[in-house]
């Protein structure tokens, strides 16, 4: 039985199991991985170790996903553009985003989004090495030093309360729309 919260379950089915931690994966050793079974070129390998964030079958299934690459990249580009951009901008990529329905595709575009500000705070804090984005570093660091520590802290809470709201039974366009009016702008 797995569960991510132990108080979802009765108390009678958690009297009859045993907690079991669950740690993610290194990304040195996704990278191994990927390298020996999968054959996956080492540049390719290190990058889906760092953005797999502990998970093993999103990296193996990003290897085969030919269409990653370039998802990626054009996710990454928006959200540039988003931040140099101004509201009427933002609120009509809201609108388009919202009508476009595809709720998996948004949390991988917000996830993306994390990753990414999580790295430019990550530069902010002096530690480049740590980042997921290790072929942006360039781009990451260019950012990182026109914003400041706070706004991108209280904006990867924004991401992330935004997506727990959307996980729920919030309107899309307007949760959309409070994230992309948060955004920090970058000129």
């Amino acid at each position: 039985l797995t569960a991510t919260e132990r108080t979802q379950l009765l108390p009678t089915i958690v009297s009859r199991c045993q907690v079991r931690e669950m740690q993610p994966i290194a990304p040195t050793v996704i990278e191994q991985a990927l390298g020996q079974h999968w054959q996956a070129e080492p540049k390719q390998a290190q990058l889906l170790a760092r953005l797999a964030g502990g998970r093993l079958g999103w990296a193996v299934t990003q290897l085969h996903n030919a269409k990653f690459d370039a998802e990626r990249q054009e996710q990454l580009e928006t959200l540039w553009r988003l931040a140099a951009a101004n509201r009427i901008q933002r609120l009509a990529f809201s609108e388009q985003t919202a009508a476009k329905g595809s709720q998996p595709q948004l949390f991988n575009m917000l996830e993306m989004w994390t990753t990414w500000w999580r790295d430019v705070l990550l530069a902010q804090a002096n530690c480049i090495d740590a980042c997921s984005n290790i072929d942006l570093r360039e781009e990451i660091t260019r950012q990182a030093a026109h914003l400041s520590q706070e706004s991108v802290q209280k904006y990867i809470q924004t991401l992330k309360r935004i997506e727990g709201y959307l996980h729920h039974t919030t309107n899309t366009r307007m949760a959309l729309d409070v994230l992309l009016l948060q955004l920090p702008q970058i000129v």
